[in-house]
């Protein structure tokens, strides 16, 4: 019932071996799941996302898409900020860079007007700062065409015709003061594995992931709701009993 969930995968292995480990979630929850791809079939099988109704955060991955409506999916703009940055320093086409300085005005915009209980932009504005972001991918078109390197020439197009494509959804953030601006909540969520992946190197098995996922799920959860994950693995071996609520990890005494 959550009206954002946010979502992303990152890469750890098992005795050298791809495998993936995927976070579903909100301010109040967090769901890992241990997949070996993440391939469309393995995102319904963890049977989150085919039942899921609100809006879907992410870094631009298409086979996302594939879930919800498409006009409720919200693109990340650090992940793209990255895209921009790279294209700045090696192309120095200016769009990418006032596309970047567009975006982070408005976002810090939307922020003060925040502190004064306003919850969104007027109708006019946003059309005009639609207006904006087109102006500003129609000249990376242009300044594209003179591009001197095929391989950063092919890169910098494929990023504007995105831009194009799934302009509703890097916008979604200028029309609902509620929408976040990036996917930065998963960035934290999957902070863990990143690190266990650099000490450890790898997991033994993939029952060892499945079961270092369920372990984070719970400290996670417990650590966004100001529980006691400590009371909560008690709990557990002690045969008390453990439900979900609407609002998270529920201990039952």
């Amino acid at each position: 019932r959550a009206k954002i969930i946010y979502t992303d995968a990152t890469t750890t292995s098992i005795k050298g071996k791809y495998a993936y480990e995927r976070n579903y979630s909100n301010e109040k929850i967090t769901v890992l799941n241990a997949s070996l791809s993440k391939r469309i079939q393995e995102i319904q099988r963890q049977n989150i996302l085919p039942n899921f109704k609100g809006y879907i955060m992410h870094d631009h991955e298409t086979g996302l898409y594939n879930f919800g409506i498409k006009s409720h999916h919200l693109e990340c703009w650090v992940h793209l900020g990255r895209e921009l940055k790279y294209f700045d320093e090696y192309i120095k086409n200016s769009w990418s860079k006032e596309l970047w300085e567009f975006a982070w005005e408005k976002n810090k915009q939307r922020k003060e007007k925040l502190q004064t209980n306003i919850t969104q932009f007027t109708s006019k504005e946003i059309i005009e700062y639609e207006k904006r972001y087109d102006e500003i991918i129609q000249k990376g078109m242009e300044e594209n065409k003179k591009t001197p390197s095929k391989f950063l020439k092919g890169k910098e197009k494929a990023v504007l015709k995105r831009l194009e494509k799934y302009k509703e959804n890097y916008l979604n953030y200028l029309k609902d003061f509620s929408f976040p601006f990036d996917d930065n909540l998963s960035e934290r969520d999957l902070r863990a594995t990143k690190l266990k992946k650099k000490v450890s190197g790898c997991h033994r098995s993939f029952e060892g992931l499945k079961d270092y996922s369920n372990i984070r799920t719970i400290i996670s959860t417990c650590i966004k709701q100001g529980k006691s994950y400590f009371e909560f693995f008690k709990n557990i071996l002690n045969n008390k009993p453990i439900s979900i609520s609407k609002q998270g990890l529920i201990m039952m005494s």
